[in-house]
């Protein structure tokens, strides 16, 4: 049963805690070492999906750095990211590989069709087109990589084919959205 069902889309205060809990992990796993920074950053953003302010300020304290310092490492790496990403997330490679095979003309299809702009997200959020560099599959290119799916020989069709039904599921879930929500029968009669 999924969380948004449960609760409505609203994180639990159990959800939070765990979350919390696992933060206090991330920094007893590295010995609350500044020199582990990098590390405790991948694995902070691996529990949130995404740094922000109040969550660098926190790893700054925990580690006892100067927040400037944990936020110029942060900005520094493209691996890191400042906001809550979209549910569905494209990833094309701009390496020079990918770029002489033709991955541009992916990103210009995929702008078209759903009508975002490459580092972007649809209206609804729930799509994102994220430029990329070189992933190190140049033999296999271009490469393109739809929710975690890595798209070798990649063109346009192939990539806007695996986007739809993500969308189309998407559309279906949200009909079936309810509260309150009975785990053996789904929704309650007349909640939807």
């Amino acid at each position: 049963m999924c969380e948004k069902c449960v609760s409505g889309g609203k994180k639990t205060s159990t959800a939070i805690l765990s979350k919390m809990i696992m933060l206090e992990d991330v920094f007893y796993r590295y010995h609350f070492k500044g020199s582990e920074l990098i590390n405790v950053l991948r694995d902070v953003q691996e529990i949130y999906g995404y740094l922000d302010k109040t969550i660098l300020e926190h790893v700054a304290e925990r580690l006892d750095l100067p927040p400037s310092h944990v936020y110029g490492v942060a900005t520094f790496y493209d691996l890191f990211r400042f906001e809550p990403q979209s549910e569905h997330i494209v990833s094309v490679c701009r390496g020079t590989a990918c770029y002489v095979l033709e991955s541009e003309e992916i990103i210009n299809a995929v702008e078209r069709e759903f009508g975002l702009k490459r580092g972007g997200k649809t209206k609804d959020g729930r799509l994102q087109l994220d430029i990329t560099r070189c992933i190190g599959l140049c033999a296999r290119g271009p490469i393109a990589i739809v929710d975690g799916k890595v798209i070798s020989n990649a063109n346009a069709d192939k990539v806007i084919a695996l986007i739809y039904p993500l969308i189309e599921r998407d559309k279906i879930l949200d009909d079936m959205k309810c509260k309150p929500y009975d785990e053996m029968n789904g929704c309650v009669e007349g909640q939807k």
